[in-house]
C-alpha cells in the first residue's frame, strides 16, 4: 500500500504525477515530505477556519477523533482487518481505517486522530511501503496522531494475569519506540468491563500519568457527576501512596455513544450523518449541530472541574471513510467558534491531560479503591460478572500457553540457543499446500510466524488478552478462532523449548548448530481442533525416509554411532491437563521412558503429578538413581468427562489405562529426569473402594475414595454436572482439588455452575480477591466503599469479584492466625455470599443473548476442568501452633505461582545403554545464590544475541506478611548463576523495556487532591512510612556486583548484555527499516503530552497439622434453595477446628436474570 491509493480518494489533489512517482520510489525522502506539505495546502479548504487553541477563560472542548477496534469479537482478528460486511453494506476493514485518517491529516495540518489498537496497526505497518512510513513517523512526531495506551490491545482488567498485561504491554511500548522513538504517557481502557487497582499501579510504574476510562459503574457514576468528580486521582496502591497516582477522566456516556457519527450506518442518532452548510440543498442543519453541540459541552463542565471538556469521535471501527468525518468535524469547529459560546479545538489525549492539569487551582478527589464490579444499570440489575468465568476452557487455554511462552523464553536463554524471530507475528503463518500458489499475505504471514519460533504463540497471547477475548465475550466461531491462534502458536513454540531441554539433558552429546529452531516438526499432531484436541509436540519424524534427526537436532554427527549410542528424543504432550498424552503411553507399554521436569520458577519445589499410562507395575528413580514411590491409580473420571466432548479423544488409540501418581522436584529454573521402569508383577501401592449411594440429582451418585503411600483421593460423581476429585499428597501442606464440569444440557437453558468451600472462619462478611495476581483487595458483602450501593442491587451477582490467581478468607479477630487460600489456575467469578464460604464459578451457558452486542448466547459445549489448591492457617491442635502461619501465609503465595507456572514435563525413552553425558539435573550449584523466597524471575528472554531482557517482581504487599513484605534484596552474580550466563553489562530500563531509564523518570505528577472518595480501606498492616519504586531504580550502567532492592509487589526490568556460550546470528530488523536514528534516541517529555449419609475417612502421613485437622472426616448430602438456585451440595470434610465443605452449584433460571451478564 501506498500513499497513491489514499489520495485518489481526493478529487483536489493537484499532486497526482508525482505521487505516482513517489509510489515507484523514484522520489528521495525530502521530496517526498515536500510533496505533502504542497498537499495539504492545495487540498485544505478555504472556508473553514479549523485552526483554534486553547483559549484561556472560556469553556475549551477538545474534539478526540478515533476508532475502537477489538481484534476479535463479532469477526475474527484477520477479518476485521480485511474488507468485511456490515449492515448490509461492504466496509474497508481497519487497514482502511488507517489509510483513510492518515490521509485526512495530510490534507488538514490542524487535524488529529487517535489510535488505541496496536494488534491492527502493526499488522497495517508490516504491509506498508517505507515511504509510506516516513509519511506516518512525521505525523506522529508532530502529535497529530496520536497513539494511546501503548499495548498490543486494550487488555481486559478483571481476568489477566499481571505478567501477561506486562508483556503484551512490552511488545507494544517496545514497537512505538523502536519505530516512532517516542510512547504515550496516556492510557486508554474505553471498553473495559471494570477496572482494577493493578492497571494504575502498573501504568505509574511504566511512565504513565492519566488513563481515560469508558465504563464506570453507573450508579457510581450518576453520584459523581452530581459532585463533579468524574475526573479524579486514582491510586493504584496504598504502599506507594502519591507515587501510584493516575488522573482518571470517565467519560460522561460511559461508552463513546453515537451523539456524533459522521458515517453511513443504520443506528440511530440525534444528527444526520451530514452537516449541511448549503441552504440550497433545502436540509440547513448547522443551527441544530451547534445548539446541540454547545449545549452538551455546557451539560458536561458541570460534571468535572476546570474549563475543558472532551467529545469524543467516533466508535467501533468507524473512520474507514475518514474523510466523512474530518469534513463535518472541520465545519462544527468553525461553525461552533463562530457562535462563540464555547471554543472548540481539535485535540488528543495527551494535549488534553497537559490543558487540565496545568488549570490553576485544579482539585480532584482521590479514589482508593478499584472499579468492580461493573453495573449498566443505576439500579443495580445487570451486573458484568459473568464474563469473569465465561468459557473456562478459553481462559485455560490462555494460562497454559503463558506458561508454556515463558518456559520457552527461559530455555532460549538457559541453552544458549539462537534467539527467535524478533517481528510481531501478526499471523498464524498458514500455508498452502503449493507454496507457489500462495498469496502475497501468506507469503509474509509464512515469514512472521515460522515454524519452530515462539513469536507466533507470544503475539497470539497479547492479543488474547483484549477485553473480548479472554473475557469470553466474542462470538463462537470467533472462540474458535482464537483457540486455533493460541493452539498453532503453542504447536509452534514446543519445539523451541523441546531444544533447549534436550541440551540441557545430554550437554556433551548436542554441538553448537544456530540453525538448528527445534526439536522435530509436529506433523499431523498440529491440525487444529476443539479445545479438547490432541495438542501434542510429539517426537515423530515426518513422511520423509531420508530424514535425519540427529542433524536436525544439532547433534556431533558420527556416521558410525549405532542407534543405541544416540541419545532418545525427548517429546512433550501439551494437554496433561486432561489426561491426553501418546508419549508417555506408548512408552509404557514398552520397557518405560524417561521423565524430564523443568520447574520454571526461581525456588525449588515438590509437587504431585499424574502421568498418563498403560496398564502394568512401574518403579520410579529420582535423579540419583534412588527409588521414589509412586501409585498407579484408576483413570481420572474428570479426563474421561472431558474426552467426551472431544471426538479426536474418542478415536485417540493411544489413549491411557491408568494414571501413576508421584511426587516430584527439580532445582530452581532447573531440571530433573526421573526413570519410569515397567516390570513384572503386583505394584506395592495399588488399591482403592467403591462407595456408591443413591440420591436425588442435586447429590454426588457415587463416591470414590482411593487411598495409597503418594496420595489419598475422592471423586464426587454429580450426574449432569461433573467431577470434583480432592486429594492430599503425601508430606505436603494442601489439598488438591481438581473440577471437571460439563457439557452444558443439551436444551438450550441459563446453566451456572459453582464450587463452594466452607469453614468456620469468622470473616464477618469479608473477604480477600487478588487483583490480577498482585495486591489482595478487600471485599465486604452488599457494600461499595467510595459509593452508595443501589438498595435492589441483587445479592449475588452484585456480589461476585473477579480472581486471577486466588481468594482468601480470613477471622476478622485474627487475620494472620486463621485463613483459608483458594489459589486457581485460570480466571473464575468469587463471591462469599455467607460467613467462613467462598463459592468459585466454574462453568457457565446462557439461555439468550443479553443484548450487549454479540447477538447470540453464550454457547460454550466444552467440558471445563480445572485445579484448585486449598490451603489453610490456623492452630488445630497443638501440633500446630502460630509459629506455622508464616510459612503457610507464604506458601499461598507460592502455590498460587505454581499453578501459573507449572512444571513443564518431557518424556524420552530409556536408552539401551547408560549415557554418561546425560546430566541428570541441573540448577544453581550454591544454594545461597538463590533468588529471595519472595522474589519470582518474571521473564527472561532474549532481544538480540547478547541481550536478555530481565524483570524481576517482589511477590508479596505491604502489610501481607511479618517477614515476606519486607524489601528484598537481589544480588545480580545471583540472577548470573541463575541464568547460567556470564553477564558483562546491566542497565535498568523503563517497566515495558522500551528504553533505558534516564533522570527525568524520577518525576511524577503531583495532584492536589480535595478529599478521598474511598471512604473504607482494607485493614493492612501497613508500614508507617510509604515506599518507593522510583527511588529505588537506577540510571546508567549498572556494575555485575550490585544489589537490587526490590519493594513490595514493585517489578524492575533490566537490559543485560551477556557473553555468548554458543554462535549466534542476530535475528533481522523487527519491522524493516529502523526509525530516524535521532527519533529513535529520542525520549518524550512528561509535560508532551445439615445430615446425609456418613462414612469415616482415615487419613494418614502428612504433615500434623493437616492430619488432625482432617482424620475424622464425614461425607454428608444435603439441599440448599437460595436465590432462585436449586443446589446441589456435599459436605467434603469435617475436621477438628476445621470444616472444610465444596459444593457443586447448578443453576435453574426461573426468569431472565440479566444479573448474570
Amino acid at each position: 500500500m501506498t500513499l497513491i491509493a489514499w489520495m485518489s480518494n481526493n478529487p483536489g489533489t493537484v499532486m497526482s504525477r508525482g505521487a505516482e512517482l513517489l509510489a515507484l520510489g523514484q522520489l528521495p525522502l525530502l521530496l517526498l515530505l515536500l510533496l505533502l506539505w504542497v498537499q495539504a495546502a492545495a487540498s485544505r479548504s478555504a472556508l473553514y477556519n479549523t485552526s483554534a487553541a486553547r483559549v484561556t477563560g472560556k469553556l475549551n472542548v477538545h474534539i478526540i477523533s478515533h476508532t475502537h477496534n477489538d481484534p476479535g469479537w463479532l469477526r475474527s482478528y484477520a477479518q476485521y482487518h480485511r474488507p468485511f460486511e456490515l449492515n448490509g453494506r461492504v466496509i474497508g476493514g481497519v487497514e482502511a481505517i488507517l489509510e483513510t485518517a492518515v490521509s485526512s491529516l495530510v490534507d488538514n495540518p490542524d487535524r488529529t486522530f487517535v489510535y488505541a489498537d496496536l494488534a491492527f496497526f502493526v499488522k497495517w505497518w508490516q504491509e506498508l511501503h517505507e515511504d509510506t512510513k516516513a509519511v506516518v513517523r512525521q505525523l506522529v512526531q508532530q502529535g497529530r496522531f496520536e497513539f494511546a495506551g501503548g499495548g498490543i490491545v486494550q487488555h481486559d482488567e478483571a481476568t489477566s494475569h499481571y505478567s501477561g498485561m506486562v508483556d503484551q504491554m512490552s511488545l507494544g511500548m517496545r514497537f512505538l519506540q523502536q519505530e516512532f522513538g517516542r510512547v504515550p504517557t496516556v492510557a486508554w481502557q474505553l471498553d473495559g468491563f471494570g477496572h482494577s487497582c493493578t492497571e494504575a499501579l502498573l501504568k505509574s510504574m511504566g511512565g504513565f500519568r492519566a488513563l481515560f476510562i469508558g465504563r464506570s459503574d453507573m450508579a457510581d457514576m450518576q453520584q459523581r457527576k452530581s459532585n463533579r468528580n468524574l475526573e479524579c486521582v486514582w491510586r493504584g496502591s496504598e504502599s506507594y501512596g502519591a507515587e501510584s497516582d493516575v488522573f482518571v477522566s470517565y467519560y460522561p456516556t460511559g461508552p463513546p455513544t453515537m451523539d456524533w457519527f459522521f458515517e453511513q450506518d443504520l443506528q440511530e442518532k440525534p444528527l444526520p450523518a451530514h452537516i449541511d452548510d448549503d441552504p440550497e440543498t433545502g436540509s440547513f442543519t448547522v443551527d441544530k449541530a451547534v445548539d446541540l453541540f454547545v449545549l452538551k459541552a455546557q451539560e458536561w463542565q458541570q460534571y468535572m472541574q476546570g474549563d475543558d471538556v472532551y467529545f469524543l469521535m467516533g466508535h467501533d471501527f468507524t473512520h474507514s471513510e475518514a474523510h466523512m468525518w474530518f469534513s463535518n468535524i472541520d465545519k462544527l469547529i468553525h461553525y461552533v467558534n463562530k457562535d462563540g459560546r464555547v471554543n472548540a479545538l481539535y485535540s488528543t489525549p495527551a494535549r488534553y491531560t497537559a490543558a487540565k492539569l496545568s488549570t490553576p487551582g485544579l482539585q480532584l478527589a482521590l479514589k482508593t479503591d478499584d472499579f468492580f464490579p461493573y453495573s449498566s444499570s443505576e439500579s443495580g440489575d445487570e451486573y458484568w460478572t459473568g464474563f469473569y468465568t465465561s468459557r473456562p476452557t478459553l481462559k485455560n487455554q490462555i494460562r497454559r500457553g503463558w506458561a508454556l511462552l515463558r518456559a520457552t523464553q527461559q530455555m532460549e536463554v538457559l541453552a544458549h540457543l539462537q534467539p527467535g524471530s524478533s517481528r510481531l507475528a501478526t499471523s498464524m503463518g498458514l500455508q498452502y499446500n503449493h507454496p507457489a500458489d500462495a498469496s502475497e499475505t501468506a507469503w509474509l504471514g509464512s515469514k512472521l510466524a515460522p515454524d519452530h519460533d515462539p513469536a507466533a504463540l507470544e503475539f497470539a497471547l497479547a492479543t488474547s488478552l483484549h477485553h473480548d477475548a479472554i473475557t469470553g465475550t466474542q462470538r463462537q466461531n470467533v472462540a474458535q478462532n482464537y483457540e486455533q491462534w493460541l493452539h498453532i502458536g503453542m504447536v509452534k513454540a514446543a519445539p523451541k523449548f523441546l531444544q533447549g531441554l534436550q541440551q540441557l539433558v545430554f550437554p556433551t552429546i548436542y554441538g553448537s548448530n544456530p540453525g538448528a529452531a527445534a526439536v522435530l516438526p509436529l506433523g499431523q499432531h498440529a491440525r487444529p481442533g476443539t479445545v479438547f484436541r490432541r495438542k501434542l509436540a510429539m517426537g515423530e519424524a515426518p513422511d520423509d525416509e531420508d530424514f535425519d534427526i540427529q542433524h536436525y537436532l544439532g547433534t556431533n554427527n558420527d556416521s558410525s554411532a549405532t542407534p543405541q549410542h544416540k541419545p532418545p528424543v525427548l517429546s512433550m504432550c501439551l494437554n496433561l491437563n486432561i489426561s491426553l498424552c501418546s508419549s508417555s503411553v506408548a512408552l509404557s507399554r514398552e520397557s518405560g521412558f524417561l521423565l524430564v521436569v523443568y520447574n520454571p520458577l526461581s525456588w525449588e519445589y515438590a509437587q504431585g503429578i499424574r502421568v498418563p499410562v498403560a496398564n502394568g507395575s512401574y518403579a520410579v528413580t529420582d535423579p540419583q538413581g534412588k527409588p521414589v514411590r509412586s501409585q498407579l491409580l484408576p483413570l481420572s473420571n474428570a479426563a474421561q468427562l472431558a474426552w467426551s466432548s472431544s471426538k479426536e479423544s474418542q478415536e485417540d488409540s493411544s489413549r491411557p489405562d491408568s494414571e501413576l501418581a508421584l511426587l516430584v522436584s527439580a532445582p530452581e529454573l532447573g531440571h530433573a529426569v526421573y526413570k519410569i521402569i515397567k516390570y513384572q508383577g503386583r505394584h506395592p501401592g495399588a488399591g482403592a473402594y467403591i462407595f456408591t449411594a443413591e440420591g436425588q440429582p442435586e447429590t454426588p451418585s457415587k463416591v470414590v475414595i482411593t487411598q495409597g503411600p503418594v496420595l489419598q483421593e475422592v471423586q464426587q460423581h454429580y450426574p449432569g454436572l461433573g467431577v470434583l476429585t480432592t486429594r492430599m499428597w503425601a508430606g505436603q501442606p494442601y489439598l488438591e482439588v481438581e473440577w471437571a464440569v460439563g457439557p452444558p444440557p443439551a436444551v438450550r437453558t441459563g446453566w451456572e455452575v459453582f464450587v463452594r468451600y466452607s469453614s468456620n472462619i469468622k470473616s464477618e462478611g469479608l473477604w480477600f480477591t487478588d487483583a490480577n495476581g498482585m495486591e489482595y483487595q478487600q471485599r465486604k458483602r452488599q457494600y461499595r466503599p467510595s459509593f452508595k450501593l443501589p438498595a435492589a442491587a441483587a445479592a449475588l451477582s452484585s456480589n461476585i469479584y473477579p480472581i486471577t490467581t486466588g481468594c482468601r478468607l480470613q477471622d476478622a479477630q485474627a487475620p494472620h492466625l486463621r485463613q483459608m487460600h483458594v489459589a486457581v489456575d485460570h480466571a473464575h467469578g468469587a463471591v462469599s455470599l455467607a460467613d467462613g464460604q467462598l463459592d468459585i464459578h466454574l462453568h457457565r451457558t446462557t439461555a439468550g443473548d443479553d443484548h450487549r452486542g454479540m447477538v447470540e448466547p453464550l454457547m460454550d459445549n466444552h467440558v471445563a476442568a480445572g485445579s484448585h489448591i486449598i490451603s489453610f492457617i490456623g492452630n488445630f491442635t497443638e501440633d500446630c501452633s502460630h509459629s506455622n502461619a508464616e510459612g503457610v501465609q507464604q506458601a499461598s503465595r507460592h502455590f498460587e505461582q505454581m499453578l501459573n507456572d507449572p512444571l513443564q514435563l518431557a518424556f524420552g525413552a530409556i536408552p539401551n545403554t547408560e549415557f554418561a553425558e546425560m546430566q541428570a539435573t541441573s540448577g544453581t550449584q550454591n544454594p545461597a545464590d538463590s533468588l529471595p523466597a519472595n522474589v519470582h524471575l518474571l521473564t527472561a528472554k532474549w532481544l538480540g544475541c547478547n541481550t536478555v531482557l530481565l524483570r524481576l517482581s517482589h511477590m508479596f504487599q505491604a502489610g501481607e506478611h511479618p517477614t515476606l513484605s519486607r524489601p528484598a534484596r537481589v544480588q545480580l552474580s545471583a540472577v548470573a548463576e541463575l541464568l547460567r550466563v556470564n553477564i558483562t553489562g546491566v542497565r535498568e530500563v523503563t517497566l515495558f523495556g522500551e528504553r533505558p531509564l534516564t533522570v527525568r523518570d524520577s518525576m511524577r505528577p503531583v495532584f492536589n487532591i480535595s478529599h478521598t472518595l474511598t471512604v473504607w480501606k482494607p485493614p493492612l498492616a501497613l508500614p508507617p512510612y510509604l515506599f518507593s519504586f522510583r527511588g529505588s531504580r537506577l540510571v546508567g550502567p549498572i556494575p555485575g556486583t550490585t544489589s537490587i532492592r526490590l519493594n513490595p509487589i514493585q517489578i524492575r526490568t533490566f537490559l543485560v548484555t551477556v557473553a555468548r556460550k554458543r554462535a549466534c546470528v542476530d535475528p533481522p530488523a523487527a519491522y524493516g527499516a529502523a526509525a530516524n536514528t535521532a527519533a529513535a534516541n529520542q525520549h518524550q517529555a512528561a509535560a508532551v503530552p445439615p445430615g446425609g449419609m456418613h462414612m469415616p475417612f482415615v487419613l494418614a502421613r502428612h504433615p500434623p497439622c493437616l492430619q488432625h485437622a482432617l482424620e475424622f472426616g464425614v461425607f454428608q448430602t444435603h439441599h440448599v434453595l437460595l436465590l432462585l438456585l436449586q443446589l446441589g451440595s456435599f459436605v467434603l470434610l469435617v475436621g477438628m477446628g476445621s470444616y472444610l465443605a465444596a459444593k457443586v452449584l447448578a443453576k435453574r433460571q426461573h426468569r431472565r436474570g440479566k444479573a448474570w451478564h
